[in-house]
């Protein structure tokens, strides 16, 4: 089932289809980590029978508790890394432009903690590009950047704002190290996808 189309476009609600389309049916528990307004949340409880959001940022938190009229997510405010989620204890685990807020190595280990044996990951992050490498895939990056901003209109992200350290080299070498068999994929406006399902 797609996602139902955002009032604005940002670039991270523009990834949501794509995380809902990794959501195993059926999925018991899912954890999203680094929740911001709850937008992602709400719509992953269309496959999954709990939800639980963590974002560090509490005007973040006290907004998606607002936005979710229905309380059905649990949300938490809080460091996602030492906050005692018991291990092997949800079947999803997704994440959008926060691993980078984050020791991400330290981050990607918890979650595949968290994770149950055949649970699935999924990740939209941020990586640092290099010039002269990246710079034509970042010229077309802004091209459709204006292209959505002037089709869909623009709702800036309230969460708070963090320029990635590491490359998208480092950074998939980093996951492969991690997690075995993980696929990553640069993507367009910035961001990297980075999906693992954790062996049985």
């Amino acid at each position: 089932m797609p996602a139902p189309t955002p009032i604005a476009w940002n670039y991270n609600n523009h990834y949501h289809r794509f995380i809902l389309s990794m959501m195993p049916r059926p999925c018991s528990r899912a954890l999203e980590v680094g929740c911001g307004d709850g937008a992602l949340a709400q719509q992953m409880m269309q496959f999954a029978g709990s939800v639980t959001g963590i974002d560090r940022s509490t005007d973040c938190v006290h907004l998606a508790q607002g936005n979710d009229v229905e309380g059905r997510v649990e949300y938490l405010c809080g460091d996602f890394l030492p906050c005692p989620l018991a291990p092997a204890s949800f079947e999803f685990i997704a994440s959008i432009a926060a691993l980078h807020h984050m020791d991400e190595e330290h981050a990607l280990r918890r979650m595949k903690e968290l994770l149950k044996p055949g649970g699935t990951l999924a990740i939209i992050g941020l990586g640092k590009s290099r010039y002269p490498a990246d710079l034509a895939r970042d010229s077309v990056a802004v091209a459709f950047d204006r292209v959505h901003r002037l089709g869909s209109g623009y709702r800036e992200s309230i969460a708070p704002q963090l320029s990635p350290v590491h490359t998208y080299r480092e950074l998939r070498g980093m996951a492969t190290r991690l997690l075995p068999g993980c696929h990553f994929k640069r993507r367009l406006l910035w961001r990297y996808s980075l999906t693992w399902s954790k062996p049985l």
